[in-house]
């Protein structure tokens, strides 16, 4: 009985050791499938530039897919030029530089669908402002039955700056912000549209005053 007892005492210990030992050399050795690694994802890269360009207010942008315009962006002034490298990029280059010398015409490209059916609303609130006038962003969250903050981000997830012009969204004190920026390149940018359209930086508190008087009257 007593070497049974002995038998069944040692027996689990050695088969245990028997299938464990390949995995702790695994561990040592670092071949373990199953060793503490940290899970990595990878962000799909954005596509290339399908031109850059050096407009007055700095370097802008332009990404297309699938024959439309899928985003159009202020770039950092150190970010190297880039030509129109298809048809339909030197077609829009040429209606953004003609719109620079003529803001007051609509800029008028193909875009994707982009956005949130809210962001849609946003947008198409700011392509209605006409140029040379400006709107706050209390204004156009009353219009839109929405929160000053929630427009605020909608203007600044903006895809298609000029075309949608968020440039002639302010601040109830001032120019306000500019794609989630409050200085640097971008706001020089917006002092810029806004004075190419005939409102200076300075003067769009009074011109919007001057909106709302003559709306409440």
């Amino acid at each position: 009985m007593a070497r049974s007892v002995a038998r069944h005492n040692i027996a689990p210990d050695t088969r245990t050791q028997a299938w464990t030992a390949p995995l702790k050399r695994l561990r040592i050795t670092g071949r373990f499938a199953f060793t503490h690694r940290p899970m990595t994802t990878k962000t799909p890269a954005e596509p290339a530039f399908s031109a850059v360009l050096a407009l007055p207010f700095g370097k802008f942008g332009i990404r297309i897919a699938d024959e439309t315009v899928s985003e159009l962006i202020f770039l950092p002034p150190e970010t190297p030029l880039i030509p129109a490298n298809t048809a339909l990029a030197i077609a829009v280059a040429e209606r953004i530089n003609a719109w620079i010398e003529l803001p007051r015409i609509a800029l008028e490209l193909p875009l994707s669908k982009r956005g949130t059916a809210f962001q849609q609303r946003v947008w198409q609130a700011l392509r209605a402002i006409p140029a040379g006038e400006v709107r706050t962003y209390g204004e156009l969250a009353r219009t839109l039955g929405t929160a000053p903050r929630a427009l605020g981000q909608a203007c600044g997830a903006n895809p298609f700056p000029l075309v949608v012009p968020c440039h002639r969204a302010v601040g109830i004190k001032g120019i306000g912000g500019f794609a989630h920026a409050s200085d640097g390149y971008l706001i020089a940018a917006k002092r810029w549209l806004l004075d190419n359209e005939a409102i200076p930086a300075n003067e769009a508190k009074s011109a919007n005053e001057m909106h709302s008087t003559k709306h409440a009257q």
